[in-house]
């Protein structure tokens, strides 16, 4: 850890240890830029500590607990599978914390700085009572889950917090059904949770993906839990008691209010920008109608000088995303002259939410499609697992492929639900990164059996959905029939 220097300056400052900083200190040090990456806390930030690497060493044990009980239920429930996993999380963590400790990233050349930042103007910040400066600054705070006032009384727990439980809880009360609900939903089920309600506001599970999509994630949680999880959609959490050793959370919808008493809550709605206290006014940094830093497509702050990354953005929050906009917007600081030339992707962006089966996403969805292509010119390609070898192979056969392309056979977007759709799901983006058409994935030799040469069978519905009818395919088959 560098001595925090009084007046000391530095090409670039960058502010928060998460991906973001991480990846935009340690890119702007390899690019020649004398680099500080002030840190509240140990570097690794919300992906090492409290997101995806100890929520998926969770599902990890919970998948292989839902394996178990199928050849031993009595076997199962006598193990604490609860308390194991959480272990595992913990060991899992630690293992890795390694790779983002502060001798791995000082060991690049980047002096990390420990201490909270507040900006004094756009070129100059405040780290425990010294002034550091810089020529330019990248913000990488990241963001954090707002408890509502109406909820604070119970005591909810969040992403954060529900990493520290070390006792199962009978029952929880899971708001919001996004891509963390649902994974823990499902998780939690599998380590021993008994009873389990999962709240959305919407009228269904994941919005943002398509609507087959989210009632297969309901049939299959459904199915998991039987009585056991209950899913309310089109309803808040209006408040939350305590009621004794139980909470108690009242749900309200147009219509129904319904109470309920649980162990535990876990608020799973969304983040809030972690600005309080950086002094963004001082620094002339606006921020946009959600409270996030509003960037343009390089990453720029309404500062000239300063650049913002990651969550704190108000974009997609995820760490892969993170990085992307951390390289981006170290770039920007590296070459200022260059910076027109440095925009973020914004069309092809995967994602996946660790859902079984894995849930797995790549450019628009079909509404969007129809509504910037029109009904003419979107054609929609599906191809269900349930009959696909590898899948019968492994016994995981609930799953579909959609993809959705144009004429031209162009990817204007994918969704898999399956197993390893998080890995799949990359065959798709780079076809469409490189603007290659769905026929070259059905044309391309993919290895038997195996989850990918799906894409293949789903890629060659295009010759049936909407080359079926075309005059090439026409012409070829009297062609043929005439060298017969």
């Amino acid at each position: 850890m560098a001595e925090i220097r009084d007046s000391a300056r530095y090409d670039l400052v960058v502010i928060g240890g998460g991906a973001a900083g991480l990846v935009s200190s340690g890119f702007a040090r390899a690019l020649g830029l004398s680099v500080a990456l002030v840190s509240d806390g140990h570097p690794g930030g919300e992906c090492l500590w409290t997101g995806c690497v100890p929520s998926k060493a969770l599902i990890h044990k919970g998948q292989i607990a839902s394996t178990l009980r199928k050849y031993d239920i009595e076997a199962v429930e006598k193990q604490n599978l609860f308390r194991e996993a959480f272990e595992h999380m913990r060991n899992a963590r630690s293992k890795i914390a390694h790779h983002d400790s502060i001798e791995t990233v000082e060991k690049s050349g980047v002096e990390v700085l420990i201490g909270r930042a507040r900006f004094l103007n756009s070129n100059c910040i405040e780290v425990d009572g010294a002034k550091i400066f810089g020529n330019r600054f990248i913000i990488a705070t990241g963001g954090y889950q707002h408890i509502p006032e109406a909820l604070r009384e119970a005591g909810v727990l969040t992403h954060e917090s529900i990493l520290e439980l070390t006792e199962k809880p009978e029952s929880i009360c899971i708001i919001g059904a996004g891509p963390v609900g649902v994974e823990y939903a499902q998780t939690l089920k599998r380590l021993g949770v008994k009873k389990i309600y999962l709240i959305e506001y919407s009228d269904r599970l994941l919005p943002r993906e398509e609507p087959e999509i989210s009632a297969l994630v309901k049939e299959i949680l459904q199915a998991e839990g039987k009585e056991d999880i209950e899913i309310f959609t089109g309803f808040s959490a209006t408040a939350a008691t305590q009621i004794g050793d139980k909470k108690r959370v009242v749900l309200e919808s147009k219509d129904r209010r319904i109470e309920l008493d649980v162990d535990q809550i876990l608020l799973a709605t969304g983040k809030t920008a972690a600005t309080k206290d950086l002094g963004l006014d001082a620094a002339g940094v606006r921020l946009n109608g959600r409270g996030f830093i509003d960037v343009d497509r390089h990453q720029r702050s309404s500062a000239p000088n300063i650049f913002a990354a990651g969550d704190v953005c108000g974009l997609y929050q995820f760490t892969h995303y993170a990085d992307h906009t951390a390289q981006i917007a170290a770039l920007g600081a590296a070459f200022p002259l260059l910076i027109p030339f440095f925009n973020r992707e914004e069309r092809v962006v995967p994602w996946c939410t660790f859902f079984d089966p894995e849930i797995a996403s790549v450019g628009m969805r079909k509404e969007e499609a129809l509504a910037r292509h029109g009904q003419s010119n979107v054609f929609e390609l599906k191809y269900s697992l349930a009959d696909f070898d590898r899948a019968i192979v492994d016994d995981q056969t609930r799953g579909i492929m959609i993809a959705l392309v144009d004429k031209r056979g162009q990817i204007l977007g994918a969704t898999i639900a399956g197993a390893r759709a998080g890995e799949v799901i990359h065959e798709f983006a780079l076809a469409m990164q490189n603007k290659i058409a769905i026929t070259a994935l059905a044309r391309t030799i993919h290895v038997y059996p195996t989850m990918s040469a799906a894409v293949r069978n789903l890629s060659a519905q295009y010759y049936k959905v909407v080359a079926g009818n075309s005059v090439s395919l026409k012409m070829a088959k009297m062609i043929s029939a005439l060298m017969r």
